[in-house]
């Protein structure tokens, strides 16, 4: 479960010891971890959600009136 909570997908997971992506929710399940979410999986990129906070280059204005 460790491998899970650090990152890696379940089958990931599930594959370094052999076992099937479903196996490994079972077990999620088994020991009361939440599995994460179709939306927390498909996350490719992380976003600076105060990048916008203070318009201090020409580039942030543009994209801002963009």
């Amino acid at each position: 479960m460790a491998v899970y909570l650090a990152g890696a997908s379940r089958r990931e997971a599930a594959a370094m010891f052999g076992y099937s992506g479903d196996a490994c929710l079972k077990a999620l399940k088994r020991r009361g971890i939440t599995p994460r979410s179709y939306e927390e999986v498909c996350i490719r990129y992380s976003v600076d959600e105060t990048f916008f906070d203070c318009i201090d280059t020409e580039e942030k204005a543009y994209w801002l009136g963009f």
